[in-house]
């Protein structure tokens, strides 16, 4: 959503609240990727278990526990452990 142009917001959720430091740093961040000023809106949600969920001017960067979890039980549903990356 931007309201100003050179200026977005990117809606992040987190299974724990941010610090300061850790929003400053998302902040700075997506701004280089975006090449606009960047505000961050948080919200948290536990279910994600861990890691972060990043919503920002149409992209999505999901990287949960919960993601990887349903990821890697969806993969040995296919029937094997070779679509899963480590790391």
């Amino acid at each position: 959503m931007e309201t100003i142009k050179g200026h977005t917001t990117a809606q992040v959720s987190a299974a724990f609240t941010l610090s300061e430091s850790q929003v400053s740093m998302l902040e700075d961040t997506l701004a280089k990727k975006t090449g606009k000023k960047v505000s961050v809106t948080e919200r948290t949600d536990t279910s994600l278990i861990g890691g972060l969920y990043i919503s920002v001017e149409g992209y999505v960067i999901d990287g949960t526990v919960k993601k990887q979890l349903r990821d890697m039980m969806e993969s040995l549903k296919r029937g094997g452990a070779d679509d899963i990356q480590y790391g």
